[in-house]
């Protein structure tokens, strides 16, 4: 079997190639490189390092990150806004916080400087925000969620109930966290809240998360070698909404499912990080001999 890489010379030559077919080049002139050093200041940076293990792309060419746009914030937290990626001299995409592919360089540009407008006027609101009055033990447990939360990343409070208690730790109790949340939430409009939490899911489905349910695959697995339709909960980025989907599955991996969806009556593409539900239906199928995944 093939193994399809590329050395890290012929990577920097894509990068030059995408860099100026894109015309993005001369817009990230205009940016900083990131700096090695601890200390930056906040701004927007460009870092153009390529990550060797992407060099490797296994039973195809590898897709690879050429630059990355970094915003610095005042106490040095460091933020993804957008990259540009490249596959085999053939086609690079421009990717934002939001959109998993834009039109052009200078949209995509202006989407990136926008976002951080956002990010800064954000910061600056919170610099702002009057405190909420809490009780003694309310305190000690926002303090321990968001300590526990920073050095473990639980995906859900599930699975750190689950996984990230050891026997000398007591957890926080339900009816505090309830307690918290409820204050919080009197001092936002709905709007907001549905916003905060929108933006949350979008984090949480974003492509360079690329999060996996391995129930779900397996389901998707079995799909396609049992030739069953399966229906599916679909995460849509720029909705921030799920719709439910029935497919047949011509092609899988861990990146991508390739089908026929019956409600948009044609072959759609869907990022197999999105899905976030999967089950067998009772209906079979047959795939088209004239089905190729590269035209998707």
């Amino acid at each position: 079997m093939i193994n399809y890489k590329i050395s890290k010379k012929k990577a920097k030559d894509l990068q030059e190639w995408a860099l100026v077919q894109s015309g993005a080049k001369e817009l990230l002139g205009s940016l900083k490189e990131v700096s090695k050093k601890v200390n930056i200041k906040s701004g927007l940076y460009v870092d153009y390092e390529i990550d060797n293990d992407e060099l490797d792309g296994g039973i195809d060419w590898p897709d690879i990150g050429i630059a990355t746009i970094y915003a610095v914030l005042d106490d040095g937290e460091k933020i993804h806004m957008g990259e540009i990626r490249a596959y085999n001299w053939e086609t690079f995409w421009l990717s934002t916080q939001k959109f998993d592919e834009v039109d052009n360089a200078k949209n995509w540009f202006e989407l990136i400087k926008g976002d951080y407008e956002k990010l800064v006027k954000l910061e600056e609101d919170k610099k702002e925000e009057t405190s909420f009055k809490v009780t003694k033990e309310e305190s000690e447990a926002i303090y321990k969620i968001v300590k526990e939360y920073e050095q473990n990343a639980p995906e859900s409070d599930e699975d750190y109930y689950d996984n990230n208690y050891g026997e000398y730790e007591s957890p926080i109790k339900n009816k505090i966290i309830k307690s918290i949340l409820k204050k919080i939430k009197t001092t936002l409009p709905k709007e907001q809240t549905d916003k905060i939490n929108k933006e949350f899911l979008r984090e949480k489905y974003h492509s360079f998360n690329n999060e996996i349910d391995e129930k779900v695959y397996s389901t998707i697995e079995k799909a396609f070698n049992q030739l069953k339709t399966i229906e599916i909960r679909y995460f849509n980025m720029e909705s921030a909404e799920f719709s439910k989907r029935e497919i047949d599955v011509y092609y899988k991996s861990r990146k991508y499912v390739i089908g026929y969806c019956h409600l948009r009556k044609d072959i759609r593409k869907f990022r197999t990080s999105r899905i976030a539900s999967a089950k067998l239906a009772s209906d079979s199928y047959k795939i088209p001999e004239s089905f190729d995944k590269n035209k998707y």
